[in-house]
């Protein structure tokens, strides 16, 4: 059985059902806008799920040579 952490429950359903594309879309986003304002509560809140799912998904992508290697995925960030 796969352990999850308790993060990626707390995550949203739509969180834990997007395709990693869309996931690193969001939060590329978020680096991005990093780099002229801060986030606002709720994006910080958003980018440490993201954040929390992508490193889950690393950890349980199975083989890891499907892993992605990304500076967002790979933990820790």
């Amino acid at each position: 059985m796969a352990h999850s952490s308790p993060r990626r429950r707390s995550s949203p359903a739509w969180v834990r059902q997007a395709s990693s594309e869309e996931l690193h879309a969001i939060a590329f986003a978020f680096l991005n806008q990093q780099t002229t304002a801060d986030l606002s509560e709720r994006q910080e809140w958003l980018w440490t799920r993201l954040i929390d799912e992508l490193e889950w998904r690393w950890h349980h992508t199975r083989p890891s040579t499907q892993r992605c290697y990304c500076g967002l995925c790979r933990p820790p960030f």
